[in-house]
């Protein structure tokens, strides 16, 4: 994939001259003076580009690119590290229109607890802003007039990088990382170093050259095992959040500890899975095994030439199924001011990634003497964790059709998806204090299988602000193969009806549908189904879209609109009844 940031170069040698850092980087003079105990700021004339920031802990993701893009390996594949990562949503974590949005709208909801809020959500969507605020004790500010939304916040680059390559690779391998004290944006970045000269940084690769490194970026490099596990990115993706009740008022428990709602919890679900339970085992299966690209042997650098080519390379793709919010950066990345990306290929990328998510099939069909159809459908999840995982605002859902073949005439329908977004039938999409329960037999048009969490708040309502989440009504996302839903731990427990389903296991689902066929012949009749994915529920979308009066949340509002009809399909099957029976 070929990014369209250009890549700025440092030019050697540098020289330190009382205390300065001076280069040159593309064309243009950098000055990085040391300041507050060896904390730095830019002092030269500086690129338009976010990219090319430097701090006390990080560096842009230009200052990579020259080394760790264009390198090719075996097989004579040109990987591009830092290319590929712009095109990826970790590249855009802060920039996220929806992401800001939310925020601004959890805000609105809670304006006492802003500041709260903002520290949590900025930890993992602007990590190395969060990290530089709490080292020199400053408090977070994402919107006012001097937050970091605003190009003259001195860490405003640091924010716009998303999570960028210092970042990850200085993760330190803390024994936390994986549980819930390391969870939740509890990572640790070296406080402090000897000299500017000795910040480490960490990869899964041992015996590498230093000195290139040292003498560019002034980053030596370290090899440390944990930055090839899965513990590493549950630091972000495992996250608890506290809550209020119907006063305002955070919940706490006897002892006074915030009492907190599991909002997202991959990594955890992933650990109670086949491919995350047993290292040892041949399913054993980390996050970047999937949601990286696996490359023939790749030399760690370019610069300089000759080194080894490595094995068990990943590309830095990272997958998504959010096509949606990459639809949205594609077409307003100017906007954004993240410059004139091409999300082409990645977008392409995503629809493939998403159609091996998943599999559906119609697993049996009868029809009895009253002209009945029993179709059982049959849902698989090949992630290792729920489908869909992560924040609930997503949803899956089945669209089940009986037609008549000879004029293609809908004698049954199931899970229609709408042009506004809604799903036809689906009481959530009706009436917002409602949601659609789990089904195992399915009767009518208006009952819809899907899988999704479903929030509430602490007077058992529904809800859609994450502050007021105390617990799941429902929780029926498809499990991955591996998982117990009666012995797991509360954190990742399913919830609601489809605990007494004795068809929803791990790994599966089974639907029985039963549709009346009137007196159509059964040669006649085709069964089409589809299991479905929809990023943004349109219930959440509405209720977000409430706060559409401040700018920020009209801004995304204007952004969804050309969207607002996308289903993404996981996969799709047909089975002519004249071959069944």
């Amino acid at each position: 994939m070929n990014s369209k940031f250009r890549s700025s170069v440092l030019s050697f040698p540098t020289l330190v001259l009382a205390g300065v850092f001076v280069g040159s980087v593309a064309g243009y003079s950098l000055g990085i003076q040391i300041i507050d105990s060896g904390r730095v700021r830019a002092t030269g004339s500086r690129s338009t580009s976010f990219r090319n920031f430097e701090t006390y802990h990080f560096s842009g993701s230009s200052l990579c690119s020259p080394c760790h893009d264009r390198l090719n390996s075996t097989d004579e594949t040109v990987i591009s590290l830092v290319s590929d990562w712009t095109q990826s949503l970790m590249a855009y974590s802060f920039v996220d229109p929806l992401w800001r949005a939310k925020v601004r709208s959890e805000t609105l909801r809670n304006e006492h607890l802003t500041g709260l809020i903002e520290e949590k959500c900025v930890r993992c969507h602007a990590p190395m802003a969060s990290v530089e605020a709490q080292y020199s004790n400053s408090s977070i500010d994402l919107f006012g007039s001097e937050g970091l939304t605003q190009e003259s916040n001195p860490l405003y680059s640091a924010a716009m990088e998303g999570v960028s390559c210092t970042f990850c690779h200085q993760i330190l391998d803390d024994p936390a990382l994986g549980t819930d004290e390391g969870n939740s944006g509890k990572f640790k970045i070296t406080e402090a170093y000897p000299s500017l000269w000795e910040r480490p940084i960490f990869g899964q690769f041992d015996q590498v050259q230093t000195s290139q490194m040292v003498g560019s970026v002034r980053y030596l490099p370290q090899y440390s095992a944990h930055l090839h596990e899965s513990r590493v990115c549950a630091t972000c993706h495992d996250l608890k959040t506290p809550y209020v009740d119907a006063n305002g008022d955070l919940v706490t428990d006897k002892e006074g500890n915030l009492v907190l709602f599991p909002e997202q919890m991959p990594f955890r679900e992933w650990s109670n899975s086949i491919y995350g339970a047993d290292e040892g085992s041949s399913d054993y299966t980390r996050c970047h095994e999937c949601h990286l690209s696996h490359a023939e042997p790749t030399p760690l650098s370019r610069i300089p030439g000759q080194l080894e080519a490595r094995e068990d390379f990943s590309k830095h793709t990272f997958f998504t199924e959010n096509i949606i919010l990459l639809e949205i950066l594609d077409a307003f990345d100017r906007a954004l001011g993240i410059g004139d990306v091409d999300f082409s290929e990645v977008k392409a990328e995503g629809e493939v990634y998403l159609s091996g998510a998943g599999m559906v099939e119609v697993k049996s069909v009868t029809v009895d003497e009253d002209n009945q159809l029993w179709a059982v459908v049959r849902v698989e999840n090949f992630t290792g964790h729920k489908l869909p995982t992560s924040i609930p605002i997503r949803r899956a859902f089945i669209h089940f059709t009986v037609v008549d073949q000879r004029n293609d005439s809908v004698l049954f329908e199931s899970g229609r998806p709408l042009a506004d977004g809604r799903i036809q039938g689906v009481d959530a999409d009706g009436d917002p204090s409602l949601f659609e329960p789990h089904y195992d037999e399915i009767t009518s048009g208006d009952e819809v299988q899907i899988y999704e969490g479903i929030m509430e708040n602490t007077e058992e309502e529904v809800t859609y602000t994450l502050l007021r989440a105390a617990r799941f009504a429902k929780d029926n996302r498809l499990l991955p193969y591996g998982f117990d839903k009666g012995s797991v731990e509360d954190d990742v427990k399913p919830a609601g009806a489809c605990l007494e389903d004795p068809n929803f296991i791990g790994g599966e689902d089974e639907v029985t549908y039963i549709a009346d066929i009137h007196d159509v012949p059964i040669s006649h009749l085709m069964i089409r189904v589809e299991l479905l994915d929809q990023t943004l529920s349109y219930r959440f979308i509405q209720d977000l879209f409430q706060d559409s009066g401040d700018s920020i949340v009209s801004r995304f509002h204007s952004m969804y609109e050309p969207f607002v009809s996308r289903f993404e399909t996981i996969e799709s099957v047909e089975v002519a009844l004249e071959m069944v029976n």
